[in-house]
């Protein structure tokens, strides 16, 4: 063997070398499974077994009973019921999850019911040997040999019981039993134990829900009537209190009364705090102001604009946000504290259908501090401090691969900063319905708490230190953003996700939701008002409610999956959104779902590269500037699609007639889906 020369090879022989061997080795493979030259044949008289048909890549269940959407669904091979019950909204209030076994596999075809708590369902077992009876029992779960020992149930009946469990599968009403012989309308309808039954119009709903609900509809109450009587109001609430203990079985009614009177009388009070205004009777008047900027400029061809607050005015101390005017030049910091010498002033009134002056009352702003000279005296310290530098921290990020107008649809996608597009270019997001990726939403906040958790979990922490990174990362990014309506949702929803899973506690979308709303409106009732606090909810609670019934009835037709639940949620949200663009704003885009369609492939590549980019801008700046790089030809793809799709004659529509024109045809439109639909299913 030393004798035998060196093999040599170079790179292209050894690549040729290697194909031919893998084309060897298919070719081989094929023939032997598909009985080929030299395949071995089975002697007579042996049956050949037959290979097993391939599995489907995915499933279909059908998932009925106590779920929020029951339907078909999709999902992946080896998944558990507990998958399952969560792609149909998780499991309603009611529902019995005892006897349900939610660790077990799924088989395609499968129908996954929940059971329902049914008063008189469950129906205590005597214990051994008489006695006090034991815990309940219930028809959905118990042996022959449980049944057996109920009161007026034989080991017949019982035995029927279980036949007719196991045929028809568990039961959801209390009428199921009628179609059993042997149970009568007296076995099968025992009255319900006052103490546990909950009745009245309101049986059924989730109490927690029920009472942030109420306490939401008492804030928004405020803007129709203040009430001042807190003495009597709180006489009230306690009143509630009293008769809820009393009254046990309407203490859910009693409950959201009190919430709604409670809230009724906070919005009342923030809105006296709100319109106070310690600078209103000064108007007119020139002094030395000390003023902190709480907001980026905005820079117009007159003049400079930003959002400030007032702390000292000549002699008078104060804390009360003004509207700051500044001649045209150099722009204040977000964060600075300036020396500015001025005059107050009141806000302009309605023109070109705005009123400015109501705008910023909503604002807690009444009046306009117009400067002639100043100069920076300082920076804010405390939390404000720290948003500005976390906002500075990321806007450094995506500078240094971005510029121009790059940048700044970067900032306005990443941190909601929409002053430095052009008119034109905001425009035309406006007409083209991508207005909304300039305000942060849920997408924003779910890439930063993953992110998070995603290093968390590559740096081998547990996922308990993971869930508080990811809670402090969220608080973060809300501070450096700012207290945008949809960004304050967003983070609400992501940080009450997280302190669930810390918590073991199931996650409610809804109760999300609805805390979201109530710190929003608790801080400032005005916010009811608001167009990003319209548009947002209107968007969410659309997605919970429009979108899966248009995704199912997208089922039938040639769409992938992924596109049809991609269109179902951009169909919900402009049907949702389009009365309040017009109330709003006079105009309705009609290309909104196309231009989306578009846009969004770059989106989700966009926010991780530049959340990428600032973060690890520290750390390596030449990684961060080519991550930025990338974003920044998302950010131009992004500014094409609007010009493309605002640019159209037909984009958007403005006159009243045309806007109920095309609302008559997506009412008779949706009417006809909704209708197909139920009869499909």
């Amino acid at each position: 063997m030393d004798d035998m020369p060196a093999l040599r090879l170079s790179r292209r022989q050894a690549l040729v070398a290697a194909a031919a061997l893998a084309v060897v080795l298919v070719v081989g493979g094929k023939m032997l499974t598909s009985g080929g030259p030299g395949s071995v044949h089975a002697p007579p008289g042996f049956p050949v077994a037959a290979a097993p048909p391939a599995p489907p890549p995915r499933l279909v269940v059908d998932v009925a009973g106590a779920v929020r959407r029951p339907g078909l669904y999709r999902l992946s091979r080896g998944s558990r019921i507990a998958d399952a019950v969560a792609r149909a909204g998780g499991a309603t209030g009611k529902a019995s999850l005892d006897g349900v076994n939610l660790a077990a596999p799924l088989a395609d075809g499968e129908q996954v019911v929940v059971p329902a708590r049914i008063p008189g369902s469950e129906t205590a077992v005597p214990a051994a040997g008489g006695g006090a009876p034991a815990s309940p029992v219930s028809l959905s779960t118990a042996t022959a040999e449980q049944l057996d020992a109920l009161p007026g149930i034989g080991p017949v009946t019982a035995q029927k019981i279980v036949d007719y469990r196991a045929q028809h599968g568990a039961f959801h009403a209390v009428d199921e039993l009628d179609a059993i012989s042997g149970i009568g309308p007296a076995m099968a309808r025992p009255a319900p134990e006052p103490s546990r039954a909950m009745t009245g119009p309101l049986r059924g709903l989730a109490p927690p829900q029920l009472l942030v609900g109420a306490a939401c509809c008492g804030i928004a109450a405020a803007n129709v009537a203040r009430v001042h009587w807190t003495g009597v109001a709180g006489v009230a609430v306690g009143s509630s209190l009293l008769a809820a203990v009393v009254l046990p079985d309407q203490r859910l009614l009693i409950g959201a009364l009190a919430f709604l009177l409670a809230g009724w009388c906070w919005g009342s009070a923030r809105l006296d705090a709100i319109d106070r205004s310690p600078l209103a009777p000064l108007l007119g008047t020139a002094e030395h102001a000390k003023v902190v900027v709480t907001a980026p400029p905005r820079t117009s061809r007159f003049e400079i604009r930003a959002q400030a607050v007032v702390h000292r005015f000549g002699t008078l101390h104060v804390s009360e946000p003004v509207l700051l005017e500044l001649p045209v030049g150099r722009s204040p910091a977000q964060g600075e504290v300036l020396d500015v010498l001025g005059v107050l002033a009141p806000p302009k009134g309605p023109e070109h259908g705005f009123d400015e002056r109501t705008y910023l009352r909503r604002h807690g702003i009444h009046v306009v501090l117009r400067g002639d000279r100043w100069h920076v005296v300082g920076r804010r310290g405390g939390l404000g401090g720290i948003a500005d530098g976390i906002r500075t921290f990321v806007s450094r990020g995506l500078s240094s691969g971005s510029a121009g107008e790059q940048r700044a649809v970067l900032l306005g996608v990443v941190l909601g900063a929409d002053e430095g597009l052009s008119q034109g270019l905001r425009d035309r997001f406006r007409a083209s319905g991508l207005y909304h990726l300039l305000a942060v939403s849920g997408q924003n906040v779910a890439l930063v708490a993953g992110g998070a958790l995603l290093v968390a979990w590559l740096a081998g922490i547990p996922r308990l230190v993971g869930e508080f990174a990811a809670l402090a990362a969220i608080a973060a990014y809300v501070l450096a953003v700012g207290a945008q309506p949809s960004v304050i949702r967003a983070g609400i929803a992501g940080a009450l996700g997280s302190i669930a899973w810390l918590l073991a506690r199931q996650r409610d979308r809804w109760w999300f939701l609805l805390v979201a709303a109530l710190v929003l409106l608790a801080w400032n009732p005005y916010t009811l008002f608001d167009a990003g606090f319209q548009l947002s909810f209107a968007a969410v609670v659309a997605i919970f409610t429009v979108a899966p019934g248009i995704g199912r009835a997208l089922e039938g037709y040639p769409v992938h999956r992924k596109i049809a639940g991609f269109l179902a949620i951009s169909t919900a949200c402009g049907l949702a959104t389009a009365p309040i663009l017009w109330l709003q704003f006079h105009a309705v885009p009609l290309l909104a779902v196309p231009a989306n369609a578009l846009a969004a492939p770059v989106v989700g590549p966009l926010l991780g590269l530049a959340l990428t980019a600032a973060a690890v801008h520290p750390l390596a700046p030449s990684a961060a500037t080519a991550l930025t790089w990338l974003a920044g030809w998302c950010a131009a793809y992004l500014a094409f699609c609007a010009r493309l799709m605002g640019g159209m004659p037909f984009s958007q529509v403005h006159s009243g007639w045309a806007a109920a024109a095309i609302g008559l045809g997506a009412g008779l439109g949706g009417t006809y889906a909704w209708r197909r639909c139920r009869s499909r299913t």
